[in-house]
């Protein structure tokens, strides 16, 4: 699915591009970001030594950070660890010590890093706007969200780690996370879980252990006004379009849809039949499939297929596939 709709509409996402703030950035551009490359601005956040290898060769139009995001500028150490993705400005918890990999957050390196907040950043460089954030930062994320709450305004949606395990020293939890973007207008759309497994059962049971950690899917409110105000005409309709295509990229059509039902006063009327035309063939195909008798059963049946064939973690590792209306 095309979240740019049709070439109608290329001069408008050339002229206001999708703008992504990833923090956190080291490896590839995660799913579904790539296939809006087109028209995306990525502006990647990473301290520490992996600086170098943010996205390369994932888009071109890439603004490059080699600082630490938090709630407040200044200077903090950065806990480097076996496995890169687990490093942190917190110190890893010794709670981990029972599971499965927890040697992959043995702390290896420490050494000082520039902290500064968002707006900070995006005041200072003057972005005009930010339609969605990514953050993955080992348990600071509320920290990173407390510094961006004057870009939030322009912000459609946020794909962010949440914590339910006592992870590192002074981490948030997902209950922190989740209440402070809901009082700031932003629902919970999905929640992909993780699970470890202590390391004396590996090979028993189930898949599932401990949760320990999730990615979280939050969307500014689509039933609440847009507190974010455009003057110019063609501004509100990119922004309109922006939003419409961050809900198609995780697949979230009926949100697309309200939106489109919500700004097409934005839109002339050619515009409108392109648009209808493009949401007339989004309707799922589950409902060609006649009602049966035995039709959950069958479901459930494959379901359990697909559990068996799903490999096994060496370390007791697994979780959800599915983020949002899409394969990751």
């Amino acid at each position: 699915m095309n979240p740019f709709i049709n070439p109608v509409f290329n001069p408008v996402f050339s002229r206001y591009p999708l703008r992504l703030v990833d923090v956190g950035a080291a490896g590839v551009l995660r799913s579904p970001w790539p296939r809006a490359s087109t028209f995306l601005h990525v502006y990647a956040f990473e301290p520490g030594a992996r600086v170098e290898d943010i996205l390369q060769g994932q888009n071109q139009n890439i603004t490059v950070f080699p600082v630490a995001l938090s709630d407040h500028s200044g200077r903090a150490m950065l806990h480097e660890t076996k496995k890169p993705d687990g490093s942190s400005l917190l110190q890893p918890s010794n709670n981990l010590e029972p599971y499965g990999g927890s040697d992959r957050f043995e702390v290896v390196k420490e050494y000082p890093v520039e902290v500064e907040t968002l707006d900070q950043i995006i005041a200072q460089h003057a972005i005009p706007y930010v339609d969605f954030l990514k953050i993955d930062t080992q348990g600071t994320e509320l920290q990173v969200l407390k510094g961006s709450e004057g870009t939030l305004v322009s912000v459609f949606g946020i794909h962010l780690e949440v914590n339910f395990f006592g992870r590192y020293e002074g981490q948030t939890y997902f209950s922190d996370v989740d209440s402070w973007l809901r009082h700031r207008g932003f629902v919970l759309y999905d929640l992909e879980r993780r699970y470890l497994k202590l390391k004396t059962g590996l090979n028993f049971g189930g898949p599932k252990g401990a949760l320990m950690k999730g990615d979280a899917l939050y969307l500014r409110n689509p039933l609440i006004p847009d507190i974010y105000n455009d003057a110019d005409p063609e501004s509100r309709k990119a922004r309109a379009l922006r939003k419409i295509a961050i809900a198609l990229l995780y697949g979230y059509v009926d949100v697309a849809f309200g939106l489109f039902q919500e700004f097409n006063l934005f839109f002339c009327d050619e515009e409108i039949v392109v648009l209808r035309d493009f949401f007339s063939h989004t309707k799922s195909s589950a409902r060609f499939i006649p009602q049966f008798r035995g039709r959950v059963r069958l479901a459930r049946f494959f379901k359990q297929i697909g559990a068996w064939l799903e490999p096994r973690s060496n370390i007791g590792s697994s979780g959800d596939d599915i983020f949002g209306n899409s394969l990751r």
